[in-house]
């Protein structure tokens, strides 16, 4: 008789203890909305028990209630250090790596809007509203090949007229810058410079990241100081040729203007002129300054080698 009246005062004592654990008082303070309270709680759990995943989640919610997302972060990555698998803690990350990147987004600060996106991707991966938004922000900061990139690769997405919508887009804008590049080349090509330079110019004010436009822009500036060739206008021109080649290093032609360039500047110095024109072959051989460049090294070394034989007499 006496084991029978035990059991259950046992039972009674258990539950007791359960309803007065930190644990059990952080949620009712949390579900009246006295969230640092809850905190208080869930951090006497953690020092009776650092691996509770239960303590580590619902302080980070207490902190999300009260808008601190940077302290609710700490409490939710330690919670997915215990447990990678964790789904709210993955997705609270997520929530507020996305919101940081809305709001980066809207007050355009496009890259550092673009790594919190990214980070989201990190616990909420393949996610195509992210992927979206990311799309987005390359979009507004003028990366379309990069913003095109990312909206053909969303695949079985929920609005994919939308997302279509974006391509097509896209790819009207760079058809006019495309455009305007033409325009600018057969200018270039007819050394009317300051014609060419407008047209390249309007191809970049649509497509900020356009390499092709960004070279010539370089290449429109350095022609006619090229041609002005005084001391000054040289120096300024192979600065210039220096930005061309920067962009296109496949190109040899900033590396062949950029020698005649050192050549004109001054007769008697070779070592620039020769490595410059070097460049122009070994970045495009089959190119069409590859022969004349090896022409002029040769005659620069010749010309080079009677000078070293006359002063060494």
């Amino acid at each position: 008789m006496t084991r029978k009246l035990c059991i259950p005062f046992i039972l009674l004592y258990v539950i007791l203890i359960v309803a007065c654990t930190p644990i059990k008082k952080a949620n009712e303070f949390y579900s009246t909305g006295q969230y640092e309270l809850a905190i208080e709680q869930c951090r006497a759990a953690l020092s009776a028990d650092s691996t509770n995943i239960l303590a580590y989640t619902l302080a980070g919610q207490s902190w999300l209630a009260l808008r601190q997302s940077d302290s609710a972060l700490v409490y939710f990555i330690k919670g997915i250090n215990l447990d990678s698998a964790n789904s709210i803690c993955n997705e609270r990350i997520a929530a507020i790596h996305v919101q940081a990147g809305d709001e980066l987004l809207a007050a355009r600060s496009y890259n550092k809007a673009i790594e919190k996106y990214r980070l989201a991707l990190q616990y909420r991966a393949n996610d195509n509203t992210v992927q979206e938004k990311i799309g987005d922000a390359l979009y507004q900061s003028g990366s379309l090949d990069q913003a095109l990139h990312i909206f053909s690769a969303i695949h079985n997405y929920s609005d994919s007229v939308r997302i279509q919508s974006k391509v097509q887009e896209i790819r009207s804008t760079q058809n006019t810058a495309d455009n305007y590049i033409k325009i600018g080349r057969d200018h270039y090509n007819s050394k009317k410079y300051d014609a060419a330079k407008q047209q390249f110019s309007k191809a970049l004010e649509i497509v900020p990241d356009n390499r092709e436009a960004k070279y010539f822009i370089h290449m429109t500036k350095a022609m006619p100081l090229y041609r002005k060739a005084t001391v000054a206008s040289l120096w300024d021109a192979i600065a210039e040729f220096g930005l061309a080649a920067a962009i296109n290093p496949e190109s040899g032609e900033p590396h062949y203007f950029m020698a005649m360039a050192y050549n004109k500047k001054d007769k008697d110095e070779y070592s620039n002129a020769i490595s410059e024109f070097e460049l122009a072959i070994q970045v495009e051989p089959d190119g069409p300054y590859a022969a004349e460049s090896a022409k002029k090294i040769a005659e620069l070394k010749a010309r080079r080698k009677k000078m070293q034989d006359f002063l060494s007499r």
